[in-house]
């Protein structure tokens, strides 16, 4: 503070000497500053250099330090790769047939024929139903007259009635073909085919 009044006192004392040696010069010049005014800009001015002189160091941010770069060996260095020869292509054995399953032999639920007589006669007409050699084949017949169904070549009888169907089962182990026909009536209902 002392540095800066006595400054001051000298910038004064320089002004008036100039002041003086210019003669009428002065009174047109502005009058000069009073020593407290310059003392008071001078301490400004000098505060205002402090705080710009002390503000606090600009803090750049830090960063991860980065890590050294990797280094990448020269093209001369690096080994050629060496295509690797190929393969011939090996025959593949054919797969192995895996075997079939037997089918399970199913039970040979037969043959199941059915006619209806009126006055004699087969209502759908005469039929030829055709059987495998020794299958079971199970013959039902109804009519509206009272009389018997014959089966040729087995010499079997099937007695029917009106409202009592007949049935019979038997096993077909003669091969050919069998007319099967009314027994009272003699007329041909079926006929019968093994084999």
């Amino acid at each position: 503070m002392k540095v800066a009044r006595s400054g001051a006192a000298c910038l004064v004392a320089a002004i008036a000497m100039v002041a003086a040696a210019c003669g009428n010069d002065y009174a047109s010049a502005p009058p000069p500053p009073t020593a407290s005014a310059t003392a008071q800009s001078t301490v400004e001015a000098t505060l205002e250099a402090t705080a710009t002189n002390t503000a606090a160091p600009t803090v750049e941010p830090t960063s991860a330090p980065t890590p050294p770069p990797t280094e990448v060996p020269p093209p001369e260095s690096t080994p050629a790769t060496t295509p690797m020869p190929t393969e011939s292509p090996t025959a593949t054995p054919p797969p192995t047939p895996e075997p079939t399953p037997e089918p399970t032999p199913t039970p040979d639920i037969g043959t199941t024929i059915e006619v209806e007589v009126a006055g004699g006669k087969p209502v759908d007409g005469v039929q030829r139903y055709r059987v495998d050699a020794r299958d079971s084949v199970t013959i039902i017949v109804s009519g509206d007259t009272t009389d018997e169904l014959h089966i040729h070549g087995y010499d079997l009888v099937v007695p029917f009635a009106p409202g009592r169907p007949g049935t019979i089962t038997f096993e077909a182990d003669i091969p050919g073909i069998f007319e099967v026909e009314t027994h009272h009536h003699g007329d041909l209902v079926m006929e019968l085919q093994v084999g």
